[in-house]
């Protein structure tokens, strides 16, 4: 009877620490997946986690909390409640809920500004994620990824993330998450490959089609007009700013297609328009970066006008908000490495301070990456002023304009000359501004760049241009034309510049380019666009040798 009795109770125990799952967490988990969080959010609010029986459903609860809170976009201010959720589901069966406490955890670390230790999270759930779980494979990735654009390491491994968050969501089929990856990468690559971020944003405007996500259809679109901004072909950006402003307004959470618009048609030369749709800019509400656009875009539209005046003044003032943007980032960047700081320390202590060694490196890292934070805004300052005085003394040096030496043909030397006469005006120009301005290279390379946008060489010259070019040159132009039809006029006035010598800045002048540093760039897209691997300089001296 003892035993009967004794088993009896253990039973009852045993009952007691497997309760039942609460239905309104079940309802709460439920809403929760369909994507209707802020009903799942209402009904955990109302739960008392006093009437909760049982430690699984506590971590249930401190799981779908946090997971709500996070969705709804509620600041989490402590990691306390996951942890709950994590303990429990430590070495559980329970698969799902052990992945999610994980990046959960995660999240919420995020969200408290303690980047490096979610990163370390979002790991662990990776490697505890099944190979054939794609959904949360690519949901780890896209959040990693975010974690990596935010932080103040600068590599490329956001990008690497999103890509492989890409692959995951599209062996999970699941567009919606594809679709964010796509407009996410698109607006990384526009820093750095126009032609890559063109393709993602096309590839993120029809799946806003296919899925009829008029909000996303409508930012991408936004997106895309910038990105022809960038690229110079500001006819498309501005027929795509005003289809978006025009049409997709109810889905705007910003004022980026009007900017786009404005920007647009002042470069057409078209200020009217540009200065409609500028001041159809609210400001009621403008944060500092808010103000920071408006200002630049400002600036362009007054040097259109060429009020310049006007113009300095909004630009004094845009560089100082700016700059305080840029100190508030570096003082919440070195805020979060402190706060690293600060939770392991009290970790330490917790432990009776066993690990010193592990105090004095992290302590010793904290230091180095605010040094190194340092040292690299420091070295870009320098290198971009550096930059302007190579300009400066790339054009007192260089005189390759003034003795072109055309295969020792006179008569096309002359022709030459006479067809590039104004271009050596131009040169003599800036040669002399340079001298004038030798201690103030940013102003310089103002007036340099305005100097060019100004001047751009008149396209009825270019055909003699190539004309002497294939005489002096054997052909060459043509030649290339023939074998790479795929290239555009402009590329092969470029590549008639490369077969005469001229240095980049020379071809900047030429060609109209206002950033120095184009010229390279459009070398390496130029070969990539006819699938070589050599340089273009050695293909087309290759092309010239050729019978």
């Amino acid at each position: 009877m003892k035993k009967l009795l004794f088993l009896l109770l253990i039973c009852l125990s045993l009952a007691g620490c497997s309760s039942p799952v609460d239905s309104r967490l079940a309802e709460a988990d439920s809403l929760l997946c369909t994507g209707m969080q802020e009903k799942a959010f209402a009904i955990l609010k109302s739960v008392s986690p006093g009437s909760l029986h049982g430690r699984g459903n506590r971590a249930y609860y401190a799981l779908l909390y946090t997971q709500a809170q996070y969705k709804c976009y509620e600041p989490i201010r402590s990691d306390s409640l996951i942890d709950i959720a994590v303990d429990y589901y430590d070495g559980s069966d329970d698969y799902d809920k052990h992945l999610r406490s994980l990046i959960y955890k995660g999240a919420a670390l995020s969200d408290m500004g303690d980047r490096l230790e979610a990163a370390d999270w979002y790991k662990k759930a990776e490697e505890t994620a099944d190979t054939a779980d794609y959904d949360n494979l690519g949901y780890i990735n896209l959040r990693l990824a975010s974690l990596y654009g935010e932080s103040f390491i600068e590599n490329d491994e956001h990008i690497t993330k999103l890509k492989k968050a890409i692959d995951y969501f599209h062996k999970a089929r699941n567009k919606e998450y594809e679709l964010m990856c796509m407009s996410r990468l698109g607006a990384f690559y526009r820093a750095i490959d126009l032609d890559t971020a063109k393709y993602y944003l096309d590839n993120a405007v029809k799946f806003s089609k296919e899925l009829n996500d008029s909000s996303s259809y409508f930012y991408n679109l936004g997106m895309l007009a910038r990105l022809y901004g960038m690229d110079s072909l500001y006819r498309k950006e501005k027929d795509i700013a005003i289809y978006v402003v025009n049409n997709g307004s109810k889905y705007l959470n910003d004022f980026n297609p009007y900017y786009d618009a404005a920007e647009a048609y002042a470069m057409l030369g078209n200020l009217d328009s540009a200065y409609f749709y500028f001041n159809k800019i609210v400001r009621d509400k403008f944060n500092a970066n808010d103000s920071v656009v408006w200002l630049s875009t400002l600036n362009k539209l007054e040097r259109r006008k060429g009020d310049y005046k006007s113009a300095f003044l909004h630009y004094s003032e845009m560089k100082d908000i700016a700059y305080s943007i840029y100190k508030k980032s570096m003082q919440e960047k070195l805020w979060s490495a402190e706060k690293k700081y600060d939770t392991q320390r009290l970790e330490r202590e917790n432990a009776q301070l066993k690990n010193h060694k592990l105090i004095l490196y992290l302590t010793v890292l904290l230091v180095l990456i605010l040094l190194l934070s340092i040292w690299i805004v420091s070295m870009k300052r320098k290198n971009k002023i550096r930059e302007q005085f190579d300009i400066i003394s790339q054009l007192q040096n260089d005189s390759k304009f003034f003795e072109l030496e055309l295969s020792n043909k006179s008569d096309c030397e002359v022709k030459l000359k006479s067809i590039l006469s104004e271009q050596f005006e131009k040169i003599k120009y800036l040669i002399d501004l340079s001298y004038q301005l030798e201690s103030k290279p940013e102003l310089f390379i103002k007036r340099f760049r305005e100097f060019i946008k100004k001047t751009k060489m008149p396209n009825n010259l270019w055909s003699d241009f190539i004309v002497y070019v294939n005489i002096a040159y054997n052909n060459v132009i043509d030649k290339i034309a023939k074998l790479h039809p795929q290239l555009k006029d402009e590329e092969l006035y470029f590549i008639s510049l490369i077969c005469c010598g001229f240095s980049y800045i020379e071809i900047a002048i030429c060609m109209g380019y206002t950033n120095n540093n184009y010229v390279n760039n459009k070398k390496v897209r130029i070969a990539k666009k006819i699938g070589i691997t050599m340089s273009l300089k050695e293909y087309i001296n290759q092309i010239i040798a050729s019978n």
